[in-house]
């Protein structure tokens, strides 16, 4: 065979004692001497007997040709594998014949070990790498390792994105380069890892380093705060993850410092407005025992940084419940040194009670007295209510809280079976709903309530 053409060696042959046959090049072949002799053993078979090679024969150019573009010269197909070099895929498993030999599979099987499944969608542990060639940049390769199908060296592509992803290149705190990693494997779990230089650091401090990702659905970058491993000693952090998408690594405490000081949460981008607007918020918070760990430390970091982004002419106050509910702290000015105290002073035990929560806190509202500012214009009112567990409540109480005016922000932290009830108290009181599945989310969530209010933060 010459680029795919069959050609017909009938004087071009001859048989030796062993079955094989010597096959002289009549000048058809390019690559191949004029005259030079190869030596093949044939593979044409009849139902009953080996057919002589009186009519075609594959004559190969050399041992590099591949002419089904699976990987493997048509030479070890034929010889080694016993495999088609006109199919990529002999055995018809979704996978080539070249990844099935790089991966330990049979060509000639679609299910090699026998289990059931085709070797095209068996999952397997592999590792892909790629070394970031920029220039003073601390991040010197990121690798990951990945449960999936397929050869996932020619299905996923980790790209370094600097200066590509103008998004992703301009976010404050960016420790390196992002990166972007998209695959066609499906796969179950896969471990990102970015290697890192400790010299090239600068004035970073290696325990505020973090790994984050770009949430494309929601629009916004989600920092992974306790999810990152950090291994100080290899240089290294990683992340688990069951997606792929934009990853890059941040020094968390630049990237939070921005949040906090430049969040401004007026209601319209006018001067104007921004000055006449200002608010009452009530943190209802779940102090509830499954929520003890992470989980209450995170709520109660974001809690803080929320409040630190306030305006002096807003008031907050908190509402913490578990089996019943408690007024931490009235309404006051955000800047009041009660406010730091009363956040660090929430425990988490107990049951589960969210009712109890709301009508505190709407209890809270009645007996404050309206604030107005210098136009006469009153405080608007919101709660952001925190819950993990089971979802009670009544429909009066959503309906005193939608009266009174009062919008109340949901977030789910965990998996729960709260989250329609949570949808149905930010739907009815126009707020909005939030789910935080890991710890770090409770905090974009808190912090991403500014879409709804038009928050703005720059950087």
């Amino acid at each position: 065979m010459y680029n795919g053409a069959w050609e017909n060696y009938d004087n071009g042959y001859s048989k030796c004692e062993d079955g094989s046959y010597l096959i002289t090049n009549n000048g058809v072949n390019a690559n191949i001497e004029v005259g030079a002799s190869i030596k093949v053993s044939y593979i044409f078979k009849t139902q009953d007997e080996v057919v002589e090679p009186t009519y075609h024969m594959f004559l190969y150019e050399n041992s590099l040709n591949d002419g089904d573009y699976d990987g493997l010269p048509d030479y070890e197909e034929v010889f080694l594998y016993r495999t088609n070099p006109k199919d990529p895929d002999t055995d018809k498993d979704g996978l080539n014949d070249g990844a099935e030999v790089k991966l330990g599979f049979n060509p000639l099987l679609n299910d090699s070990n026998n289990d059931g499944i085709l070797d095209g969608q068996e999952k397997t542990e592999q590792n892909l790498e790629c070394a970031i060639e920029e220039q003073e940049c601390a991040i010197s390769n990121v690798s990951i390792q990945i449960n999936g199908t397929g050869l996932v060296s020619e299905t996923t592509e980790i790209q370094n994105t600097f200066g590509i992803d103008m998004l992703s290149t301009g976010v404050v705190g960016l420790v390196g380069v992002p990166v972007n990693i998209e695959t066609k494997s499906e796969f179950d779990r896969a471990t990102i890892t970015f290697a890192y230089d400790e010299s090239k650091l600068g004035d970073v401090n290696e325990d505020d380093l973090r790994i984050m990702w770009y949430d494309e659905e929601n629009n916004n970058y989600v920092i992974l705060n306790n999810e990152t491993v950090l291994d100080k000693e290899n240089n290294t952090l990683s992340y688990t993850t069951t997606h792929f998408s934009t990853y890059l690594v941040v020094d968390q405490k630049k990237w939070y410092e921005c949040w906090r000081s430049t969040i401004n949460y007026r209601t319209d981008d006018s001067q104007e407005t921004q000055e006449s607007q200002n608010f009452d918020v009530c943190f209802v918070v779940d102090r509830s025992g499954s929520m003890s760990g992470n989980s209450i430390i995170t709520a109660k970091d974001s809690m803080l940084g929320f409040n630190e982004a306030m305006h002096y002419d807003d008031r907050v106050a908190i509402v913490g419940f578990d089996s019943t509910a408690q007024v931490h702290l009235p309404f006051i000015c955000p800047s009041d040194e009660a406010v730091k105290n009363s956040i660090g002073n929430i425990r988490a035990s107990g049951g589960t009670n969210v009712e109890s929560g709301l009508v505190a806190a709407l209890d809270l509202f009645d007996k404050t007295e309206p604030q107005m500012n210098d136009n006469g214009v009153k405080n608007e009112k919101m709660m952001i209510l925190l819950c993990d567990g089971d979802v009670y409540y009544t429909e009066a109480t959503l309906k005193r809280a939608k009266d009174a005016g009062i919008r109340i922000y949901t977030v789910l932290i965990g998996w729960s079976s709260g989250r329609t009830a949570l949808e149905h108290i930010a739907e009815v009181t126009e707020g909005k709903f939030y789910s935080a599945q890991e710890s770090a989310d409770i905090r974009d969530a808190i912090y991403g309530i500014n879409r709804i209010l038009s928050f703005r933060w720059g950087g």
